[in-house]
């Protein structure tokens, strides 16, 4: 009976040290992932922060290139309106023809509202 008495004391204390073995364990895991998450959540918030700065950057560029080609459009139309403002008024009348007499169809050139 003692030497079952013994054996029985080892395998509690065996049971036991293997329970702090294990609680050890876990608790040194839960660290690990703690410290996984905190280090992801650090990488997260830089990857972010850096796709918010090229975004930024790549809306400001993209703005100008618009403000450009807006400027360079006003550009073209102030000078295509200068350049038919000096349009002769007789050559101006006789292009208007033209072009009305090219979109009627065919036998429309005697309306009454056209001098010809």
């Amino acid at each position: 009976m003692a030497m079952e008495n013994e054996l029985i004391r080892k395998v509690v204390r065996y049971e036991e040290e293997l329970n702090r073995r294990v609680a050890a364990e876990e608790a040194r895991s839960r660290a690990w992932l703690e410290e996984g998450r905190a280090r992801l959540g650090m990488e997260f918030d830089r990857r972010k922060e850096a796709l918010d700065e090229e975004c930024a950057r790549s809306l400001a560029a993209a703005g100008d290139e618009a403000q450009r080609e807006a400027t360079a459009t006003v550009a073209r139309a102030e000078s295509r309106a200068a350049a038919l403002e000096g349009i002769d008024e007789g050559l101006l009348k006789r292009l208007i023809r033209q072009h009305i007499s090219s979109i009627l169809p065919r036998g429309s050139d005697d309306h009454p509202d056209v001098e010809g």
